[in-house]
């Protein structure tokens, strides 16, 4: 059972802290847990199993006489956007107090700072106590949710988007032109920063905080005066990265500082102030909910950290007994190779209801992309198909002449029960997956009651 530290050594657990988010070696196994929720959200429980060697920490940060160690431990990393439903508990099920985000980006702040003071190199082109703590705590939701609103609403170019967002975000007019050109530095200093720390850039972390955020999170950052002000602001800290990213292919010790100044600048770590084991394992789950990443309904896209832990086990299950696993999942790197078994998994197994691959080899990509196709059993289709020939039988009946209202009446009643029999003993998801049948089936019992009613009416007058 895990207890929350004490207030009074905030010193040591900070220094515990940093040493557990610059070495991974505690990080034992991970095993993801995804399942459709709907046709656009899945959701994804984690479990990570974790032990501290002794070796890990130094004399000054041995545990207690019971072994155990203070520590804001680093459960996970997160995406710096907003999460609408996540939840994290220890290994026998209690709510674990993960930080608030302010709290977390003070806490990166003082671990970055404090490391930056002692690497002799970075003397003279230190960033600021200040400058730190606006890449930390920023996040990038709010230009992400403007960018793609706009761009719903209109087709303007990425300067004109980013100069009014700017502009509603500080109160500052800035050009076009040098609001793209901005932008555009930020994303070239990412780009050169994976480069010198060897890391595949994606798309969705050309936008870090780290060297964008100045711009695309104004808000985070100090008051200024005037939009000059904000302007040389931004410049000249580009010019620190830029030294810093040219000293970091000369310097170890660069390389490591700048490595999780980058992994701060795009996602957030889940710190959980507790007492921890020493050279004992222990467990923390997580449960959040992830939106699909595909605009096709039976397409569910799982972006996976294979490295997030010395093994990693995925598994993934059809969401009720109506739906199935059509295919094995597509696995691609970020170059889009297919990855599968026995180059990147150890075991990889696939059936209708379940899918599962594990990989502890040392030689695996850092992440992949999981494409899964959910389906629905055929024998799902044979009720519809039975309730629409039903319907349609009683329908060509009822516009013959030869039929009265009464017996038209009598046609509808079964085929209604039918019907709706039908469309209610399918689950949400399944519902949503068979839209389009159960819209013919509902319009075609409508129908059939208007008919009747006009049988009737003609019978009244």
């Amino acid at each position: 059972m895990t207890e929350t530290p004490r207030p009074d050594s905030s010193a040591r657990v900070l220094e515990a802290t940093a040493v557990l988010l610059t070495d991974d070696s505690w990080r034992r196994r991970v095993i993801e847990q995804m399942r459709p929720i709907s046709v656009d959200h899945y959701e994804l429980r984690r479990s990570f199993q974790f032990e501290i060697p002794e070796s890990l920490l130094d004399e000054s940060l041995e545990g207690d006489d019971r072994g155990t160690v203070e520590v804001l431990l680093p459960v996970c990393w997160l995406p710096k956007e907003s999460l609408l439903d996540f939840d994290l508990r220890d290994q026998i099920g209690e709510a674990a107090p993960i930080l608030e985000r302010r709290s977390i980006g003070g806490a990166l702040t003082t671990v970055l700072d404090a490391w930056q003071r002692q690497i002799p190199e970075m003397d003279g082109i230190r960033l600021s106590e200040s400058t730190i703590e606006s890449i930390c705590s920023a996040s990038l939701s709010p230009w992400h949710q403007a960018h793609q609103r706009r761009q719903r609403l209109r087709r303007v170019a990425p300067g004109t988007d980013l100069s009014r967002y700017l502009e509603e975000s500080t109160g500052f007019s800035i050009t076009v032109n040098a609001s793209a050109a901005l932008l555009e530095e930020g994303r070239q200093l990412t780009f050169r920063a994976f480069e010198a720390l060897e890391k595949r850039l994606n798309h969705e972390d050309l936008d870090n905080t780290a060297f964008s955020g100045a711009v695309l999170a104004p808000y985070s950052t100090q008051t200024y005066l005037s939009a000059e002000e904000l302007v040389d602001w931004i410049e000249s800290h580009h010019q620190a990265l830029e030294q810093i990213i040219t000293k970091a292919k000369e310097s170890d010790a660069i390389t490591a500082w700048l490595e999780l100044l980058v992994e701060s600048g795009r996602r957030w770590p889940a710190l959980v102030p507790t007492r921890v084991p020493i050279g004992r394992p222990f467990l923390y789950k997580t449960r959040e909910i992830r939106s699909s990443g595909s605009r096709r309904p039976r397409i569910f896209r799982h972006r996976a950290d294979l490295t997030s832990a010395q093994s990693y086990h995925i598994a993934a299950s059809a969401p009720d007994s109506s739906m199935r696993i059509r295919r094995p999942p597509e696995a691609l790197t970020d170059d889009n190779e297919p990855i599968g078994a026995p180059s990147t998994f150890e075991s990889f197994t696939w059936s209708d209801e379940l899918f599962s691959a594990y990989s502890s080899l040392p030689s695996r990509p850092e992440r992949a992309t999981f494409t899964f196709a959910f389906g629905l059993y055929r024998d799902i289709w044979f009720p519809y198909m039975y309730a629409l020939l039903l319907v349609a039988f009683a329908l060509g009946a009822a516009l013959t002449q030869s039929v009265d209202a009464a017996f038209a009446a009598v046609l509808t009643i079964p085929t209604a029960i039918v019907g709706g029999f039908v469309v209610s003993r399918d689950s949400v998801l399944v519902g949503r997956l068979l839209r389009w049948p159960r819209i013919l089936l509902m319009t075609a019992n409508l129908t059939l009651w208007v008919i009747v009613l006009w049988k009737l009416q003609s019978v009244i007058d």
